[in-house]
């Protein structure tokens, strides 16, 4: 800040002050209580896109959207002495819209300081990771096949609504539980297995039959990818008991080793 701003300000500024201002890496403005720019940083003007003397004398509200403004200049003027208030507001400069977030605090009666920091970048992000969320989300619930999530140690944290329908169970039986619990009991020792496979290769596929705590035969194909996000897993099963029935059932070898007493020929006892 040179003498200008000084005399602009009003106040005693010393060295390291306008050291510190002058060469922040951050835009830091001083406003009144009109948001009026009365001095700027070099930063703030490469924000801006223009010269320090070009944003001299305009409203900071100038930046921000119609909305914004009224509370943005409330929030200033109803500032307390040496008190700070901080926020994110989205500003639009030259053209680009940018988001800010921004610390004010009061150190006169009539004088403002203004830090802000750029997180258009960041704010993107967090939207596209909350728009990903939101469409993983969508399809975890809608989808056909049942999926379960699990962590490291096969705990059951989330299931769909397909998962809790394959296996008879409301979703607050499955979740905190193993999942080798929704498993037949004949199943598990391979579970726990492929568990050790999974954490080796990051991916495992395969299938399982047997009968399931009704007593209905089931056959599934399943795939499992580890640390789909960190510390998860998600496992995708796939109900193909009709397909595989009707294939037995045109089939009387593979019917035979379903349900022996159902295949043609065969005897009450199991003799030909």
């Amino acid at each position: 800040i040179g003498v200008t701003g000084v005399q602009t300000c009003a106040l005693p500024i010393y060295a390291d002050f306008r050291a510190v201002f002058t060469h922040a890496l951050e835009p830091m403005v001083i406003v009144d209580s009109s948001t009026t720019m009365l001095e700027v940083n070099e930063s703030a003007a490469r924000t801006a896109g223009v010269s320090r003397e070009e944003l001299i004398g305009r409203r900071l509200t100038e930046f921000v959207s119609t909305e914004a403004r009224a509370t943005m200049a409330k929030l200033v003027a109803d500032l307390p002495d040496a008190a700070r208030q901080a926020g994110v507001m989205p500003v639009t400069i030259d053209g680009r819209e940018m988001v800010l977030e921004y610390a004010t605090s009061r150190f006169s009666p009539d004088r403002y300081l203004v830090g802000m920091h750029d997180i258009t970048e960041r704010d993107r992000a967090r939207r596209m990771l909350e728009f990903s969320e939101a469409r993983f989300r969508a399809l975890f619930d809608s989808a056909p096949d049942a999926m379960f999530i699990t962590d490291d140690d096969g705990v059951v944290l989330d299931a769909n609504p397909a998962a809790t329908e394959l296996v008879a169970r409301p979703r607050s039986e499955l979740v905190d539980r193993p999942i080798e619990d929704v498993i037949p009991a004949e199943g598990r020792a391979d579970a726990i297995a492929g568990r050790v496979i999974l954490d080796r290769d990051g991916v495992l596929r395969g299938a399982h039959e047997g009968v399931d705590a009704a007593g209905v035969f089931r056959s599934v194909e399943f795939s499992a990818v580890a640390h789909f996000v960190a510390g998860q897993t998600l496992t995708i099963v796939h109900d193909v008991t009709d397909r595989v029935v009707a294939e037995r059932d045109q089939d009387p070898l593979l019917s035979a080793r379903r349900d022996p007493e159902d295949a043609p020929g065969a005897s009450p006892s199991g003799d030909a």
